[in-house]
């Protein structure tokens, strides 16, 4: 048979659409893959939204993570259950604080939250949320 792309016709069809070992190796998502994302967004504005995250990381988790269970009682896929794990991990240490009307996570300012905060700024060497400055000025102030 012709061998095409270092593939004989017989192995191209036993594996169609792959084109290494690596792109088939994608890892099962951890609640450390999912942290960073939420981290980012924080970053940028007061709160995050679940979905927010979620949209975030479906492109480049693997499709079994994007997947409901069939017999699994909760009807959320492996991604959702991370990111709403991340975000309750994160309210239970206090840097996150839920708005139920609004349906988001807003960072808490804290004085215990701030090195926490820095660590993760200066660890993707990324800038302060605006609102954590204003209301570590505001305490400063009182």
């Amino acid at each position: 048979m012709t061998n095409r792309f270092g593939f004989t016709l017989e192995e191209s069809e036993i594996c169609p659409g792959t084109t290494g070992v690596l792109i088939e190796d994608t890892p099962k998502l951890t609640t450390a893959h999912v942290r960073p994302f939420v981290w980012a967004t924080l970053m940028y504005r007061t709160g995050v939204h679940s979905w927010e995250v979620v949209n975030a990381l479906s492109a480049i988790c693997s499709t079994q993570d994007t997947k409901i269970d069939d017999f699994d009682e909760d009807e959320r896929t492996w991604l959702e259950i991370c990111v709403d794990t991340v975000l309750a991990e994160m309210v239970v240490e206090g840097l996150l604080r839920y708005n139920e009307k609004k349906d988001i996570w807003v960072l808490a300012y804290t004085p215990s939250n701030v090195p926490t905060v820095i660590k993760a700024v200066s660890g993707v060497n990324g800038a302060m949320p605006k609102h954590f400055i204003l209301e570590m000025g505001q305490e400063v102030l009182r």
